[in-house]
């Protein structure tokens, strides 16, 4: 599989079910508001949903693989995109070592961010690019991000030729989605008929073996 790591997958996909909360009408759980920020825009649950992510995080994991942090880091990048002033804020707060070093991954990485969504789906080459769409998402509510992931489904679904490692980032792009779809009142469904309405991927035998032994 080249230099894709099944180890690095897991490590991502377990990243996704830690992050996934369910939609509330308010937000009693600081925790929700890494997965639905969008929902509640304002200064202090910005930087109280920041906070979060650095109470939370796995250290030992960051340690290792920084990009297990790809969400968080691509939150940080689109929230200070859409409100530049949020940056100074976020950045005199208390926060851990390693949140810290999480927004300077965000500001290095954060033209080559903005680069990557003019190639849409094609930008998608690691499972913790789904991380970093959804991060992205939470924190702006933008519809091209999940439509980014919607797209790279159905690039695999129409390629039974594709490698191991897109029918895996495939797999967990559809778990993803269908969580939020199942989840998140924001999501607009109509925009998503291509992905519900049509089948699931084809994959090939020692595909879907793989994927069971994942599980």
């Amino acid at each position: 599989m080249g230099d894709f790591s099944v180890f690095r997958f897991i490590l991502s996909f377990l990243l996704i079910l830690s992050i996934s909360f369910p939609c509330m009408a308010q937000v009693k759980d600081n925790r929700l508001l890494v997965d639905n920020y969008h929902r509640y825009k304002s200064n202090e649950n910005a930087l109280l949903a920041i906070k979060t992510f650095s109470k939370f995080l796995n250290k030992e994991k960051f340690k290792k693989d920084p990009m297990s942090a790809a969400y968080p880091m691509c939150f940080y990048i689109a929230l200070t995109n859409e409100n530049p002033n949020l940056a100074d804020k976020i950045k005199s707060q208390s926060l851990t070592p390693e949140m810290k070093k999480i927004i300077q991954m965000g500001d290095e990485n954060r033209q080559q961010f903005n680069m990557s969504l003019k190639t849409g789906y094609q930008g998608i080459e690691y499972p913790s690019d789904l991380d970093c769409l959804w991060g992205a998402y939470s924190a702006t509510g933008d519809m091209k991000f999940p439509l980014i992931i919607q797209d790279y489904i159905l690039e695999v679904r129409k390629n039974p030729n594709s490698d191991m490692k897109k029918y895996l980032i495939a797999s967990a792009a559809e778990w993803s989605l269908k969580s939020k779809l199942k989840t998140d009142p924001s999501l607009d469904k109509s925009k998503f008929a291509s992905f519900l309405l049509n089948e699931r991927l084809k994959r090939p035998d020692e595909v879907a073996n793989e994927l069971l032994q994942l599980k």
